[in-house]
């Protein structure tokens, strides 16, 4: 079985698995399986629409896909992934130190906010890039929005917009 680099302080994460991913329903199930092998010759071919199903399958589970789906998330996605891709792959050429490398976020300065969905509960590696992100930028706060996951405001909204105003009303003028 083919598996994905080992993130950082977790194991590794199995392609087309989503983040604690539950079993698929049609019609997720056979996009899922596709992995994201197919991802970059669909947008080559101008299917910028199953693209991003393709790599919305790999990061959501069936609630927040089919959330993503009713709300018309994947056409509103779809123009962006070209420039998304060629952003991938020039971070994959470092010129600079990487986005782990400590020095890169204590440059940010702002107040942000790093929130996190709890269904499914967040996979180890992601636990471990949350307390690298805070611990390495000045005003960094950690949240959690409950029973949000990847694509928090698709199935959770209430609850992110909480996690939001809480965060502002906490941010000094």
């Amino acid at each position: 079985m083919r598996r994905r680099a080992q993130g950082p302080g977790g194991p590794p994460h199995r392609p087309g698995q989503g983040h604690g991913a539950r079993r698929l329903t049609p019609p997720f199930r056979s996009r899922r399986r596709d992995r994201n092998g197919p991802l970059v010759p669909a947008v080559g071919e101008g299917r910028l629409v199953h693209a991003a199903e393709i790599l919305c399958a790999l990061l959501a589970d069936d609630q927040e896909l089919a959330a993503l789906a009713a709300a018309g998330a994947f056409e509103e996605y779809a123009p962006f992934l070209p420039v998304q891709l060629r952003e991938v792959e020039q971070g994959a050429r470092p010129r600079e130190p990487g986005p782990t490398d400590p020095s890169v976020p204590a440059r940010n300065t702002a107040p942000t906010l790093f929130l996190r969905g709890t269904d499914p509960a967040p996979a180890p590696w992601f636990d471990a890039g949350a307390r690298h992100v805070t611990a390495h930028v000045a005003a960094a706060t950690a949240a959690e929005a409950e029973g949000a996951g990847h694509f928090g405001a698709a199935p959770a909204p209430e609850a992110v917009a909480e996690a939001l105003v809480r965060f502002l009303h906490a941010v000094p003028d």
